[in-house]
């Protein structure tokens, strides 16, 4: 893996894969067996997505883990009828989602990558949520309502069009992580230190210069991806913390380093180049 992919999104992709799909390409609604998978079923692809949707898995009442590629579809009012989903994967192309994913209250894990403008705010009701990934969409804020979600561990909004962090991350005060690289990022709210359980962070290729001094209150912290911004000194904030272990800076203006290690005794990797 390159260095640009550093740690991308490291606790939400660990979070995934343990829930893998099985691999089926299903392009209409008759291609879907009768012996399917009543557990899990992963429905289109990249190269094949679906149009329309089996009308018959909304009989699949066992049913926990669901992938759907689709395109040129509306949110399938079905899904929100199985009462035993816990992860949900989105892709492909929508116009919008439905406000009856809030009806999916049991889902740990929810991934949307279809092209949105916005999510709807119902998603707030979405209590049991442990990972939520917002990738490859065209997002420019999130729902005041997603403060609700308190059981969260890890959050991805990376490859959007945000121009600065939602200030509703810092009420998730249970996430480990979170990932918002890729986007237009030039400013952060000064509470990020309010996540008092966060362990890394990546805000990799925005247009950041400087870091809240809050940060440094999140002595958590282990990893944090500062790769390809604006940066040209060296944070202070991340200067008293002592168990961060990695930081990438590298593709920065990065003039001036800090001068006492001392008060960094657990940082073993610091990459810095292509400054």
């Amino acid at each position: 893996m390159e260095r640009k992919d550093f740690y991308y999104t490291k606790f939400l992709y660990v979070f995934f894969i343990c829930y893998s799909f099985t691999t089926a390409s299903v392009t209409y609604a008759n291609d879907l067996p009768s012996d399917f998978s009543k557990s899990r079923i992963s429905l289109g692809s990249k190269q094949t997505p679906i149009r329309s949707l089996p009308k018959e898995l909304s009989k699949y009442r066992e049913l926990e883990r669901l992938s759907l590629y689709a395109t040129s579809i509306e949110f399938p009012n079905e899904i929100a009828n199985l009462p035993k989903l816990k992860v949900l994967g989105l892709e492909g192309d929508m116009e919008s989602l439905s406000s009856t994913i809030g009806n999916l209250t049991q889902v740990e894990s929810l991934e949307i990558s279809l092209g949105l403008t916005e999510v709807p705010s119902e998603i707030g009701n979405m209590t049991s949520l442990r990972s939520l990934r917002l990738t490859a969409n065209r997002l420019k804020d999130l729902p005041s309502s997603f403060r609700n979600l308190q059981n969260l561990k890890g959050i991805s909004i990376a490859e959007n069009e945000f121009v600065k962090l939602p200030s509703v991350i810092t009420k998730l005060v249970q996430i480990s992580w979170f990932s918002a690289n890729n986007n237009q990022i030039k400013e952060l709210p000064s509470n990020l230190g309010d996540l008092k359980n966060l362990t890394g962070f990546n805000l990799q290729s925005n247009e950041l210069q400087e870091l809240p001094d809050s940060v440094a209150e999140i002595q958590t912290i282990t990893d944090v991806n500062l790769m390809d911004n604006r940066f040209r000194k060296w944070p202070e904030a991340l200067s008293g913390l002592r168990n961060l272990k990695e930081v990438n800076l590298s593709h920065n203006r990065i003039e001036t380093l800090f001068r006492n290690t001392e008060n960094l005794p657990s940082l073993t990797k610091l990459w810095l180049h292509s400054n």
